[in-house]
Order: C-alpha cells, then structure tokens, then sequence
C-alpha cells in the first residue's frame, strides 16, 4: 500500500480530522470489515448517537439561558420578566423536549431489537432542526456575550451544527421516512 497524501481536513469546531488518500491498496473479500448491506446500520447507530448529542446540547443551551434570563438585569429587572424572553425559553423547552422524546423512542426501539430505521431517520432530522433553532434563539436571548470565546454557546452551537450534518442530513433521512410510510417509491 503506498499513501499518496494526508491532509487536515476543515472542520467547524475543535476536532482534528485528517483525510488519508492511498493508492495501488489490493483488498480481498475477507479484508472487508463489514459485509455489503452493513453500512446502513453503521449509519442508524452513528445517527442515533449524534442526535443524541444533538439533545445534550441543546439542553445545555436551555439551562444556560434560563439561567441567563433570570441572573441579566436590564433596565432595573432580569430580562427573563420580558414576555419576549418568556416566550424565547419556552419555545427552547419545546425543542428540546420534543427531540429529546424522539430520541428516546428511537433508542429505545433500537436496544429492544426492534426495528428502528424510520425511527431514527424521524429522530436525527427532527434533532437536526430543532436544536439548530434552539442555538440560534439562544444567540438571540445571549446577545453579544454569546458570541464571545469565553462562552460556550458558540462551541455548543457548532457542535449541533456538524451533528446535523454527519451520518445523513435532514433531507437523507427525511426521504428516508418518506420511503417508509410510502409516499416515494
């Protein structure tokens, strides 16, 4: 096997990822790892366990700005007494609870032995969503001090974003619902 290169791969946060290309590598069939038809469960569990942390930082996000909600004072009282700031919470607990209750459901199938495929798909591509809009409402309620190194909202924002994206995006698994309940042959 010869290695023709390795490079640093771009990433969004603080992983190290690196991309290896090699060349004239003679594989035989008891060289495979995996059979054929494996890879998609390899998928499944990766896409469970990122949506998993997904949800742990979208709550994160929640506790953090509630906390921030009740500590901010603005204008004589906390900022959390605003309708606004009130409403921006909730809609996080919503979020967040309702991917949470997915991957719940998923997880669960999935330790059970049951089969769990769409389970996961509906899951991931919920998560996906909702805990991208949790980061992003979070900005909005942190303000200029949730864009700061010193925070971890940001951090905890980029790591949503590229859970999101690793093993299948929302429209991969969307379409992968969409298969499961008939709608797409």
């Amino acid at each position: 096997m010869a290695c023709v290169a390795c490079r640093p791969d771009e990433t969004i946060g603080p992983e190290k990822l690196f991309e290896v290309t090699c060349d004239a590598v003679a594989v035989n069939a008891e060289d495979v790892l995996d059979p054929a038809d494996a890879g998609w469960e390899a998928v499944q569990a990766g896409a469970l366990a990122r949506t998993a942390e997904m949800v742990g930082a979208a709550q994160r996000i929640l506790d953090l700005a509630v906390e921030h909600a009740k500590t901010r004072v603005q204008g004589g009282r906390p900022i959390g007494g605003h309708q606004a700031i009130q409403h921006a919470c909730a809609d996080l607990v919503r979020d967040v609870d309702a991917s949470r209750g997915l991957l719940y459901a998923a997880g669960w199938k999935a330790s059970e032995g049951v089969p769990a495929a769409v389970d996961i798909a509906m899951a991931k591509a919920y998560a996906s969503e909702a805990c991208l809009t949790v980061a992003r409402r979070g900005h909005q309620i942190f303000g200029a001090i949730g864009y700061c190194e010193e925070h971890p909202l940001h951090l905890l924002h980029k790591r949503i974003l590229a859970a999101s994206l690793d093993c299948g995006g929302v429209a991969e698994h969307l379409e992968h619902v969409a298969r499961a309940i008939g709608l797409r042959s």
